[in-house]
């Protein structure tokens, strides 16, 4: 599938098999992994830059430029696999790649605007090459996540960074991210929402460097916009003065997602404690054009768990809530991806869980996995937190 370039085979290599397991596992067709696995080696891949990496991303705690992960839903559907990558060769060419290959309903509109007030002009990067950033996070401007739909559809979600901007521009990240919902008002008019979520945010001051901004590359009045924060607390407390918006959010569905929220936590067997050199507790707020409320996505940081536990708290939380099926053969799926290792003596082999609940579609969980068959960045990776999937 890749000829030529020698980077590019050795990531295939180190890859595309955890890719097509998960694939494999979440029943694709034959007839959609060879498309998918197709679309990964040949759009994907190039952009991931030099094996051995040069630079560490920030995308993982690993270190790696790519993660996949696997998403599943309460009410049946198939799950979906998806691809998170930080593109580290020729950054400027994906968005042209994605535009010729013309995928159905991609758009492009809301990057165009929102690459004004957040990505850096020549002039600033030229400022940025005489200055010294050490940190790690704050180096990244772009992430992309890729969604592999089952019926042959590829989705498109782009992540924006404002941390260097920030630094250039002496702007808050607060005033760099509402001036920038601000700005896209004509195309997606979150302001009502936005202003409930801000209110919130600034109130228990959660905006910072890492502060971070996402969009689905769709016709922009159907997009969903979403600002992600993290904290160092995994405390009961944080969780559930974030899931509610410090309360402003109420309602049946609110209480019964809090519930499921915190019996994952339980089952998944986080301490309550804040953390220090780990991964941190993620979270986003999802704004829609024209809805008055937010819908909140926790990232339940476990890079560094006992693998066995997780995996083991992930298939009974499953079987509670009537994913009988899935979590009955979870522990044997999860061992399928990584087959030389023993479950029980890993701690990096599952890095985040994701959770979100509404009435209409019931339980999201997806879970991001470690996606190689090694780990280049070992060495460094207790000194060095991560983003994580997005």
């Amino acid at each position: 599938m890749l000829a030529g370039i020698s980077s590019h085979r050795k990531w295939w290599y180190k890859t595309g098999p955890i890719l097509l397991k998960l694939m494999t596992s979440s029943n694709y067709s034959i007839e959609r992994q060879h498309q998918y696995l197709e679309y990964y080696a040949r759009v994907i891949i190039p952009f991931l830059g030099p094996y051995p990496q040069v630079v560490r991303s920030s995308l993982t705690r690993s270190g790696l430029p790519v993660e996949f992960s696997a998403n599943y839903q309460q009410h049946g559907k198939q799950p979906t696999v998806r691809i998170a990558f930080e593109p580290l060769a020729e950054r400027e060419e994906f968005l042209s790649t994605l535009l010729e290959l013309v995928l159905k309903g991609f758009d492009s509109r809301l990057w165009d605007t929102v690459s004004q007030s957040i990505h850096l002009d020549a002039t600033e990067k030229a400022i940025l090459q005489e200055i010294k950033i050490n940190d790690t996070l704050l180096r990244a401007q772009i992430l992309f996540g890729i969604e592999f739909v089952g019926d042959g559809a590829i989705l498109v979600k782009a992540y924006v960074f404002p941390g260097l901007k920030c630094k250039i521009s002496r702007q808050s990240s607060r005033e760099l991210l509402a001036n920038t919902v601000q700005g896209l008002q004509r195309q997606v008019d979150c302001s009502e929402v936005f202003s409930m979520v801000d209110c919130y945010l600034q109130e228990t001051n959660s905006y910072n460097p890492y502060t971070f901004f996402s969009w689905d590359c769709i016709k922009p009045s159907s997009s969903r916009l979403k600002l992600y924060m993290c904290s160092a607390s995994m405390m009961r407390a944080k969780l559930e003065d974030t899931w509610s918006l410090g309360s402003r959010l109420q309602g049946p569905s609110v209480e019964k997602g809090l519930q499921y929220l915190l019996q994952l936590h339980d089952h998944i067997q986080i301490r309550d404690r804040e953390l220090e050199m780990k991964p941190p507790l993620m979270w986003n707020y999802e704004m829609r054009s024209e809805d008055p409320s937010p819908l909140t996505k926790i990232y339940l940081p476990v890079h560094g768990e006992n693998g066995l536990n997780i995996a083991t708290g992930v298939a009974h939380f499953m079987e509670e809530l009537g994913m009988v099926d899935t979590g009955k053969t979870y522990l044997d799926t999860i061992q399928t991806y990584f087959p030389i290792y023993d479950l029980e003596q890993t701690d990096r082999l599952t890095s985040w869980i994701s959770f979100a609940f509404t009435e209409i579609t019931g339980l999201y969980l997806s879970i991001q996995y470690h996606s190689s068959t090694d780990n280049p960045w070992a060495a460094e990776e207790k000194q060095q937190p991560s983003l994580g999937e997005l």
